[in-house]
């Protein structure tokens, strides 16, 4: 749900307002807080990098002293001729070796001071407890001081007193002017602890209540911490940053450190490559910037606050409360009250005010004149104050419209009355003559019924004499049936005829063959003479009846084929008897197809009529309500003149200019004329009779035509 909230004038003023002094105050808060912030960060970097920077410089003159300290002590005579493994030598040893203790006596800075041979074995030490057999040949510390090199070796733990040590090689030379690194004769090996560079250069680096000093080695481990638990425990290149620390291209830099962000400044130390770190929690380092920020966010509070305050007081008296005077008269204007006054002044305000006196007056005067045109007086003098008096225009064009309304009104009112009187005889006339079309339409009705009837009965007749029709067709189809029948039959008869014709053949055959074989018996009886008499009798008894049998086979034989062509001709005959059954069908068919079209158009006819008899019934009842409408219409018209007069009467109470009523502004006799609608600039209006030239007399019956040719075909 969406609250919409109401905002007055004062705070869409000062509302603003104030947001741009804030967002003013607030740039220029972030301005100076970016500017000082860098400013103090600057200070304190260079305060951070002179405190490592003085300090390395310190730790690198101690451990140059202290190697100059050892270089001194290696030239004494007495080392060089105990590095000799000689009956010399070996008596130098023990006067070096007390020389070594007494060094350690002297300086407390020291933890150990060895003499080695240059194959790296110790030959002499401080104390004789120290003596190992130990060799530092593969020590890279002891091989650079062979080389004639002053050597601060890595940084370690002693296993003799678990300090953390570092050592100083420095050569031992044959004499003190013969320095040649392919001179020497052996090594001073000073092992020093780390607890005075820690007390004096490392631990005295303070920074605030968090800011304290570390010092790394060059292989990364931390050596001097204020956290004993993480020296040569913690490593700084397996820290996030420790790349960048141990790099040496940066002097300073931000990192986290255990969740906190810290800053740090480093420097390199010279001959050692140690690095000495000062490093301090951001919050304590950037505790003056954020001092200055949080006084500047104050101070920008304050000024916002009391700007705003005395844009409040100044803008309510300077500007709402004339601003109040104005709303409560627009207030009174809306509610209909034009008597309030403002008071003017000669500022902008006071020439709001004035402008609003002038058109409070001029609604008065147009309210007086309204009230003049509510009352019927439309005489009323307009003044319009510019061409952009919207009002003003409307008012004129109102009443000079309202003039030539009334006017038109007048001459309509007339025309209205004499059209109704002429419609109310139209109509009469109207329903007289749809009277007699009804009554036309009644007769004519009833003879459309009639041929409906008639017609009715002939479409029934066809409708019998088809169905006649169709059975004669179907009868004439089963005569064909039969026919074909009876043709099928006469075919099977001569195709027996013609088997019969065969079996006769083959009994002639025989009677041939039998006749034949009696003659051969006849011809053998002869031969065997009286022996033969009886087979001779029974050979003319077969040839006897061969005969028989032959001409009996003729005889079926002629009849057969008599009976052939009987059957043939009866073929024929039943042919054209069948063709001419198919032609009576066809006959028949069209019949009942001429037979079934007569009694569809009848139908057709009938249905025909009897939507004549629709329509006409429609049309009567049409006529019958034309009737009605016309003797409606005819009532309605009187109403309309009655109406027309009264309208006239309520017409008449109008003063209007240009027919005398107007007696101050205007004079002369009134006629029925059409007038502009605005001053007299000439307007056309379509449909009243009016032309460009201006105003012009017209007739009721040139604006509405009182012909009876105007009702057309009604």
């Amino acid at each position: 749900m969406k609250f919409k909230v109401k905002w007055n004038l004062r705070n869409k003023i000062i509302l603003p307002t104030a947001m741009l002094i804030i967002l003013g105050m607030a740039a220029s808060t972030l301005i100076t807080n970016y500017y000082a912030t860098n400013a103090i960060n600057s200070v304190s970097e260079n305060r951070f990098e002179i405190q490592v920077n003085s300090n390395a410089d310190r730790i690198s003159d101690w451990l140059d002293a202290r190697a100059v300290e050892v270089g001194n002590w290696a030239g004494n005579k007495t080392l060089s001729t105990a590095t000799q493994d000689s009956f010399m030598g070996k008596a130098a040893r023990k006067t070096s070796a007390e020389f070594l203790a007494r060094l350690l006596g002297d300086y407390k800075d020291y933890e150990s001071i060895f003499l080695v041979s240059k194959a790296g074995e110790v030959i002499v030490s401080g104390s004789i407890a120290e003596v190992k057999k130990q060799s530092l040949s593969s020590d890279q510390s002891f091989q650079n001081a062979l080389r004639g090199e002053h050597v601060v070796s890595d940084i370690y733990r002693s296993e003799q007193s678990g300090k953390v040590v570092f050592n100083l090689l420095a050569p031992v030379y044959p004499d003190a002017v013969d320095r040649n690194a392919n001179n020497v004769q052996g090594i001073l090996m000073c092992t020093l602890t780390l607890e005075t560079i820690a007390q004096k250069f490392v631990n005295s680096i303070k920074y605030g209540e968090t800011g304290y000093g570390f010092l790394v080695a060059k292989d990364g481990d931390l050596v001097v911490h204020p956290d004993s638990s993480l020296v040569l425990k913690l490593n700084t290149y397996d820290l996030p940053f420790g790349e960048e620390m141990m790099s040496g291209n940066a002097k300073t830099m931000r990192y986290q450190f255990k969740g906190v962000d810290k800053f740090s400044a480093f420097k390199v130390v010279p001959r050692s490559g140690w690095r000495l770190v000062l490093t301090s929690n951001v919050d304590e380092f950037m505790a003056n910037a954020y001092k200055i920020r949080n006084l500047l966010g104050v101070i920008g509070i304050l000024v916002v606050v009391f700007v705003g305050l005395g844009v409040w007081l100044l803008m309510g008296r300077i500007v709402i409360k004339p601003v109040h005077q104005v709303v409560g008269l627009a207030k009174k204007l809306q509610v209909g009250d034009l008597s309030a006054q403002l008071e003017t002044g000669n500022d902008e305000l006071g020439e709001m005010g004035g402008a609003l006196n002038a058109v409070v007056l001029g609604m008065r005067e147009r309210a007086q004149a309204a009230k003049g045109i509510a009352s019927g007086d439309l005489c009323q003098d307009i003044m319009v104050a510019s061409e952009k008096d919207v009002l003003g225009k409307a008012l004129f064009d109102m009443v000079e419209s309202l003039n030539s309304v009334v006017g038109e009104l007048t001459v309509s009112g007339q025309q209205v009355d004499e059209g109704a009187r002429q419609i109310s005889d139209s109509s009469q006339s109207l329903a007289q003559g749809a009277t007699e079309q009804a009554s036309s339409l009644e007769e004519i009705s009833a003879s459309m019924s009639e041929i409906s009837t008639q017609t009715k009965t002939n479409a029934d007749n066809a409708v019998q004499a088809n169905q006649l029709a169709e059975e004669a067709r179907r009868a004439g189809d089963e005569g064909a049936s039969r026919m074909g029948e009876m043709m099928d039959a006469m075919s099977a008869i001569n195709e027996s005829s013609q088997q019969i014709a065969k079996i006769i053949k083959t009994i002639d055959d025989i009677a041939f063959q039998t006749n034949l074989l009696a003659l051969n018996a006849a011809v053998e009886a002869a031969r065997a003479g009286v022996h033969g008499k009886g087979f001779a009798v029974v050979a003319q008894e077969v040839r006897s009846l061969a005969a028989r049998s032959a001409k009996a086979a003729q005889e079926t034989a002629d009849l057969i084929e008599g009976s052939s062509h009987k059957v043939s001709d009866g073929n024929d005959i039943a042919e054209k008897t069948a063709e001419a059954l198919t032609g009576i069908n066809d006959t028949i068919t069209k019949v009942a197809d001429l037979v079934g079209e007569i009694a569809a158009a009848s139908n057709e006819q009938a249905q025909g009529i009897s939507q004549i008899n629709i329509g006409l019934s429609q049309i009567d009842d049409a006529t019958q309500q034309n009737t009605a409408n016309a003797e409606e219409t005819s009532a309605a018209a009187q109403a309309l003149s009655a109406q027309s007069t009264q309208v006239q009467a309520q017409l008449a109470r109008f003063k209007i200019k240009g027919d005398g009523t107007c007696k101050a502004a205007y004079s002369g006799e009134r006629a029925k004329t059409v007038r502009p609608a605005i001053g007299n600039k000439p307007r056309i209006q379509d449909g009243w009779g009016q032309d460009d030239s201006g105003s012009r007399t017209v007739e009721p019956n040139q604006l509405i035509a009182l012909d009876d040719g105007e009702f057309g075909k009604y």
